[in-house]
């Protein structure tokens, strides 16, 4: 496995779009809740508001990379996704829903994948559509490769 994979982290999520800290004498130890989607949104909400914590929903379905502070490849990220889902032996349909996520961007220009992963049974079938769009997309900036996220704004 590569060094992606110590940036995975466990998170919660929070449908809530404000801060709970305010007028509490503990409010330098809170957590702030709001819409994160990359880590100069972390970094600018930890400067302005003083908290010790961000949080990210919906950001880290998309890339779970997102607190690392570094730009990886979500093409790359979905390889190693797969191979500890494997190792850890998840059930595909777990799987899929979080591919549909982190591969968000590439299937909605390569339909034809995107048309095949719902029908994919096994992990290979799932591998051989990722290294599909990763042929595709191999001239395409990293940064070009998220959009779950912002999907409806």
């Amino acid at each position: 496995m590569n060094s992606i994979n110590s940036h995975f982290i466990f998170f919660f999520s929070s449908r809530r779009r404000h801060t709970r800290c305010s007028g509490v004498s503990w409010a330098r130890r809170c957590v702030q809740e709001t819409g994160i989607y990359t880590f100069e949104d972390v970094q600018r909400c930890l400067e302005y508001t003083g908290c010790d914590g961000v949080m990210s929903s919906e950001a880290l379905l998309e890339n779970p990379t997102l607190f690392s502070g570094k730009n990886y490849d979500l093409d790359d990220v979905a390889f190693e996704f797969m191979e500890l889902s494997k190792l850890y032996k998840n059930d595909i349909k777990y799987v899929k829903p979080h591919l549909f996520k982190i591969l968000y961007s590439g299937l909605q220009k390569h339909t034809d994948l995107r048309d095949k992963l719902p029908h994919a049974k096994t992990f290979e079938e799932m591998l051989e559509i990722i290294t599909h769009l990763k042929q595709r997309r191999v001239n395409e900036d990293i940064m070009e490769k998220l959009g779950w996220y912002l999907r409806y704004q």
